[in-house]
């Protein structure tokens, strides 16, 4: 059928059996077709008539479809020809066409005439055989695709029905068709269906390439040009597909075979039209290889421009402006991923053309149009959140538009990150723009991140039973869902991937400090939920290290090392960098040394929280350590008391070592040694006041030797805690002193006096004056020789401004020297300044000498009546006597100046050891005599520091 014409052209071979040449007839009729149509349909083409002959057309057949109810074809005339009469040459002529009555019906109507070419013979025309097996195959690919409801895109050549390949393998023989007939007839017939029912666009790049040599050498003129009418058509046919590319992305799974064939297709049609030797522009379309290109583009183009009109219709009314954005920017993100992912390198490589450029610049404009105005209005009119209440603890808040104003922000930049596989970015209007539309709106979101985490942070030690997530680990699960709070923070950083660099350093440092107090807060809460725990477990009992306690300490300190990598996993060191050369390199020292503290203040206050926890330890482990040990010390069967206090400590660092990480073991270890060392000390102090025997201190002094040898068996180690650890150096200082012997404690304090008379400078008179001697031991006759020489500048001790002085001089302590006599000078009356000049001998073995003894230099003020006042006394250790022999002169020997001295109120350790021990007569006595020496603080001459050991 050929539509609205008076000459049309047909072209179309037909062939029939003949059974008897003498009496058959071809018959050739030609109608008018008219389509089905209604009255009302007619009455419409009333303005399409233009002669009083088409009006009365017209009107008859609206007259036949109002009293029929259905349309009738026109006939218009036919040729009858006796096969008889065609000449052994066939006919190439034109006929007339005849009524039903004759010719031009009784010669009164010219019915027109058709040209006809015919012949009748044994075989089959070849053009006939061709134009008979397109035809049916026409007819077999219509059918097929109807009775088989094969969906678009979707045949591939195979029919389903068997027989249709027997009947065209039966025409091929009959026809005597090469296989070059064959491919040109489906290359015409699938074109020609194609643009009803879709074929699988794998059928035609190997029918192109084919028929593209039988094309140029063998086809005919009307081959040609229905090859070139077709053509066009089948580009129409791929441009759509092309243009609804986006919506197959989403129907079709075999979207990229599809396109890839497509556009083989055409670009074998693009290079045969480039490189052909000649053309007939009579025979062919306006089919260019320029208008291939032309017609993708323009389809990539529109169907972008189609995607992104309905993706910006589905908005919906009950969501946000920004909700809105959010799915718009989703749809084209997913569109352009799956173009680039599929189909991009097809049309690149196929045909040169760009198709994720074309699209993405689409996207690019039309995006930027609606979004800029609404991140610009949403992000001045947010308003920072609070929070934070008096407790320290979040609020919290309505956080949704912040949350989806980040989002937004997210597909923005994926958006915009898909401008790497641009082959150009110039002209953009998103990517290196968007982040200036939402800055006003990071501060938001780094309060909402901040938020979020101390949510997570107080759920998890909520919910934490404090037992360790798996037998390889020896932290709990709050301590794994709060480290895993940095990757968030690691991964929220990267989203957001700010390319300013000054804004970046802003940004980062909020994080950083951020992220240090919710590591506090974690912390403080773990500090918290551990003494719930501890109050609840050990009320009434003795203080056990529990499980939980161990867990809570590698749960600080694993959150705490933690911490460490942030920095360096933010990037801050390529920001700083950045900023140094943006600024200058003092702006980026700053900046590193202001990241650096807090680092330092958060790492500092993670430890000082596992201290807190630690030293809680130590503090309730002391009374039961304080306990034992007074078992200890008082225990008849010490050893059996001391056993009890290892089993308690060794069961308490077995815990720890086994719970904790090395690190942690070592932090609990000392403070369990300090708490320990601690609890001796106060024991050894509060039995002191108890006024204790020296029995006791010294059960004391074996107790803290074990301990010593269980916390550091190592001689070297336990040597070096004694040396440095001031309380260990003070338990021993006491107990030396309260577990010696009043001898021992007698000559302690001599000891103490001459250490205290020795710190004093000698070159000028002290506060009492000074006594000069000369000494020596004349080891051939086993003789201490002293010559007191002279003093001076004494106290006056009479009423007279003056004194009356004299020295004893005696060999103390007394117990070990009881052999020896007291001597002492003459008086000399009326000076401060005396001279003596006497000698004495005082007979003592090399032993004696040996013995830590002092010779003890005693000045008073003679009264004829009443006791002699004290004038100050001299100590010099019998040690720092030269020995020489009984021929050496004095006069050779140098003289010794002592500033004398007296004992003060603020008295010495072991005199207030000998003053506790009343049950001793020795020590009374002694103190009481040490007593009478002693010159207030606060009174006349007094000396203005007291001894002290």
């Amino acid at each position: 059928m050929k539509p609205e014409t008076l000459t049309p052209v047909w072209r179309e071979y037909f062939s029939f059996p003949v059974t008897n040449t003498q009496e058959e007839t071809l018959v050739v009729e030609v109608w008018d077709y008219d389509p089905e149509e209604t009255v009302s349909d007619k009455m419409k083409r009333f303005g399409e008539v233009k002669s009083t002959k088409g009006l009365r057309v017209l009107m008859k057949e609206i007259t036949l479809t109002a009293t029929a109810g259905k349309q009738q074809h026109d006939f218009l005339g036919w040729i009858k020809i006796p096969l008889k009469q065609i000449p052994p040459i066939g006919y190439d002529k034109w006929f007339a066409l005849e009524g039903k009555n004759g010719k031009g019906n009784g010669g009164k109507k010219n019915r027109g005439e058709v040209l006809l070419r015919m012949a009748v013979g044994t075989e089959k025309e070849k053009k006939v055989a061709t134009q008979e097996y397109r035809h049916v195959l026409h007819l077999l690919l219509v059918h097929d695709l109807d009775e088989e409801n094969i969906p678009p895109y979707q045949w591939n050549g195979e029919f389903k029905n068997k027989y249709s390949g027997y009947i065209l393998r039966q025409l091929q023989w009959q026809g005597g068709l090469t296989p070059l007939d064959l491919d040109m007839s489906k290359w015409l017939v699938y074109t020609r269906v194609q643009c009803d029912h879709p074929l699988h666009a794998k059928l035609y790049p190997a029918l192109f390439e084919s028929i593209v040599g039988y094309l140029d050498t063998q086809a005919t003129d009307d081959e040609i040009r229905k090859f070139w009418f077709l053509s066009e058509k089948l580009i129409e046919s791929f441009a759509n597909f092309v243009r609804n590319i986006h919506q197959s992305f989403l129907n079709n799974s075999d979207i990229s075979s599809q396109v890839y064939h497509m556009l083989k297709t055409l670009g074998l049609l693009k290079d045969h039209l480039n490189t052909r030797k000649k053309s007939n522009p009579e025979l062919e379309s306006n089919v260019t290889a320029d208008m291939i290109i032309e017609k993708i583009t323009s389809a990539v183009t529109k169907g972008a421009s189609e995607l992104f009109l309905n993706v910006t219709q589905i908005e919906n009314a009950e969501e946000s402006a920004v909700e809105n954005m959010i799915k718009i920017g989703q749809l084209l993100i997913a569109d352009l991923r799956k173009g680039h992912e599929v189909v991009n390198a097809c049309f690149k490589e196929l045909l040169g053309v760009e198709y994720f450029d074309i699209t993405y610049r689409v996207y690019d404009e039309k995006y930027c149009v609606i979004l800029e105005p609404v991140v610009t209005y949403v992000c001045s009119n947010l308003r920072r959140l609070d929070l934070r209440d008096e407790d320290g603890i979040p609020q919290d808040q309505d956080m949704s538009m912040g949350t989806s104003l980040f989002e937004l922000y997210l597909a923005v930049r994926q958006f915009s990150d898909l401008s790497e596989h641009l082959t150009s970015k110039a002209e953009l209007h998103i990517s290196g723009m968007f982040h200036n539309w939402f800055y006003a709106s990071v501060a938001q979101w780094l309060d909402i991140a901040f938020f979020k985490a101390m949510n997570r942070i107080r759920k998890a030690v909520q919910i934490d039973n404090l037992k360790p997530v798996d037998q390889y680990v020896q932290r709990s699960s709050s301590a794994v869902d709060t480290a895993n709070i940095f990757h968030q923070i690691q991964i929220f950083w990267n989203q957001l991937s700010w390319p300013d660099v000054e804004g970046s350093y802003t940004f980062i440092a909020k994080i950083m400090d951020d992220l240090c107090r919710c590591i506090i807060c974690y912390g403080e809460m773990m500090c918290r939920k551990v003494e719930e725990l501890e109050r609840k477990q050990q009320l009434g009992a003795k203080y056990e290290i529990s499980d939980e306690l161990c867990c809570a300490v590698n749960n600080i300190e694993y959150v705490g090392l933690g911490m460490k990598p942030i920095s360096a996993n933010l990037g801050t060191e390529a920001i700083l960098q950045g900023l140094a050369t943006l600024r200058d390199e003092r702006i980026g020292s700053q900046c590193r040394r202001t990241l650096e503290t807090v680092m330092e203040n958060a790492v500092e206050n993670i430890n000082n929280k596992i201290y807190e926890i630690l030293e809680q330890v130590g503090a309730k482990m002391e009374p039961v350590i304080y306990r034992l040990l007074l078992e200890g010390a008082e225990a008849t069967n010490q050893e059996a008391a001391v056993e009890k206090l290892m089993k308690y400590l060794d069961k308490s660092l077995i815990k720890i070592k086994n719970k904790t990480t090395p690190s942690g073991f070592d932090k609990l270890f000392a403070i369990i040694w300090e708490n320990a060392s601690i609890a001796l000390k106060e024991l050894v102090r509060t039995n002191i006041e108890k006024r204790r025997p020296p029995t006791f201190f010294k059960q004391i002094h074996t107790m803290l030797s074990i301990m010593l040898d269980f916390f550091y068996p190592i001689k070297a180690a336990a040597d070096k805690v004694m040396l440095e650890n001031e309380s260990i150096k003070e338990i021993l200082h006491l107990i030396e002193v309260h577990g010696a012997s009043t001898p021992e404690l007698i000559m302690k304090y001599q000891h103490a006096r001459y250490n205290h008379q020795s710190g004093l400078p000698q070159s000028k008179p002290g506060s009492y004056g000074m006594l000069t001697i000369r000494t020596h031991y004349c080891e051939d006759i086993q003789t201490l020789r002293i010559e007191i020489l002279n003093a001076r500048n004494l106290i006056a001790a009479d009423t007279n401004g003056l004194c009356d002085p004299f020295v004893k001089v005696h060999i103390v302590p007394d117990e070990l020297y009881s052999g020896t006599l007291k001597q002492k000078t003459k008086v000399k009356k009326k000076t401060l300044f005396p001279l003596f000049d006497e000698t004495f001998l005082i007979p003592l073995t090399p032993n004696e000498m040996s013995l830590g003894g002092l010779i003890r230099f005693g000045l008073k003020d003679h009264d004829l009546f009443g006791r002699n006042d004290f004038l100050g006394e001299v100590y010099f250790p019998l040690i720092s006597i030269p020995f020489t022999t009984s021929d050496t002169p004095l006069k050779d020997l140098p003289q010794r100046h002592f500033v004398l001295t007296k004992p003060t109120e603020g008295s010495s350790v072991p005199l207030h050891a000998l003053e506790n021990r009343v049950w001793d007569k020795m020590a009374n006595d002694y103190v009481k005599k040490e007593r009478a020496k002693i010159e207030p603080i606060n009174g006349g001459n007094s000396q203005p520091s007291g001894t002290t050991s």
